[in-house]
C-alpha cells in the first residue's frame, strides 16, 4: 500500500509541474517558447505518463491481483501473469508518450506489439 501511494504522490507531483509549467520554467529561467522550454516540457510529460503507468501497475497488483483474483481463487496469482500485464501497461505508457508527448504515428508500435503479443504467447503456452 506505502507503494501505491508513492507512486500516486509522484504522479500528482508531476501533473501539478504540468499545470504550473510555465511558472515554473520561467522561475529556472528558460524562456517561455525556447528549445530549453520545450525539451523540459516534454521530459516532464514523459515522467507524468511513466508515474502514471507504475501508479496503475501498483493498484491493479494491490487491488485487482493480490486482492480480489486472490480471494475468489484462494491461491496468490502467479508472478508471471503479473509481470506481464505489468509490462503491458508500461507499453501503453510508453505508447502514449511516442504518440501523446512527441506527437508520433503509434501504429508501428501497436503492430510490433501485437506480432510480439503473439510470439509471446506462442513460446510460453508450454509453460502456462
Amino acid at each position: 500500500m506505502r507503494q501505491l501511494l508513492l507512486r500516486l504522490a509522484v504522479f500528482a507531483v508531476l501533473l501539478v509541474c504540468l499545470l504550473e509549467a510555465r511558472s515554473l520554467i520561467e522561475a529556472v529561467g528558460l524562456p517561455w517558447g525556447s528549445a530549453g522550454h520545450l525539451t523540459a516540457s516534454r521530459m516532464v510529460q514523459s515522467l507524468a505518463w511513466i508515474a502514471g503507468g507504475l501508479a496503475a501497475v501498483s493498484a491493479i497488483n494491490l487491488f485487482l491481483w493480490d486482492g480480489f483474483v486472490s480471494h475468489i481463487a484462494g491461491h496468490p496469482v502467479p508472478g508471471l501473469l503479473k509481470n506481464v500485464f505489468g509490462f503491458i501497461v508500461m507499453l501503453a505508457a510508453v505508447t502514449g508518450i511516442v504518440g501523446a508527448v512527441f506527437g508520433r504515428d503509434v501504429t508501428a508500435i501497436l503492430a510490433t506489439s501485437g506480432a510480439v503479443g503473439i510470439v509471446l504467447g506462442f513460446a510460453l503456452r508450454n509453460m502456462i
